[in-house]
């Protein structure tokens, strides 16, 4: 599977507009853009799964994994079931940030950004066939959610990679700190 990386996107997560930076800098970021695509080695996979209220909790009922927090459980609140995703580019993209932040810090932020931006992209490919196979059935999505945003612990993505067979699957894990290797 092929990504495309979006120079305009990778703006974004530099914190500039779509129209900021001079030519230099947006030649650069067009490299950077380009160099992620051909090192990036694209893979996702997702499972759907039914979920349930118990005792006021809200739970991934096949294997009973409790999702704590108010947020995601008013963000699920009209859910009966939620679709877990996983994606990465591959420990190519990895590597390359790794070497560059050595020699040239400027264009490992270029990298990053662009790597960003390319792994968004993948996640958007994927939600978009999970939403066309809630289409056939009658149901939509809601926005994607994730670990860490509101008050959803990082600490259940060990246990959701596991659900998603993310490691054989991927290639991506979970380090003791509940940081993702790859990491984009």
């Amino acid at each position: 599977m092929d990504i495309r990386v979006p120079p305009a996107k990778a703006l974004h997560f530099l914190g500039m507009a779509r129209d900021q930076g001079d030519e230099t800098l947006k030649a650069r970021l067009a490299a950077a853009c380009a160099e992620v695509a051909t090192l990036a080695r694209p893979r996702a996979t997702y499972r759907i799964l039914p979920l349930e209220r118990r005792g006021g909790q809200l739970v991934l009922s096949e294997p009973g994994l409790e999702l704590p927090g108010r947020d995601i459980a008013r963000h699920l609140a009209d859910c009966d079931a939620c679709a877990l995703m996983a994606a990465t580019l591959g420990q190519e993209v990895d590597a390359a940030l790794t070497r560059c932040q050595e020699t040239d810090v400027e264009r490992a932020v270029l990298l990053d950004a662009c790597a960003s931006a390319a792994v968004e992209e993948l996640c958007d490919l994927v939600q978009t066939a999970i939403a066309a196979a809630a289409q056939e059935r009658g149901r939509f999505l809601t926005a994607r959610f994730s670990p860490g945003y509101g008050d959803l612990p990082l600490a259940l993505q060990p246990e959701l990679l596991r659900l998603l067979d993310a490691h054989r699957r991927i290639g991506l894990a979970a380090t003791p700190t509940r940081i993702l290797t790859p990491r984009k």
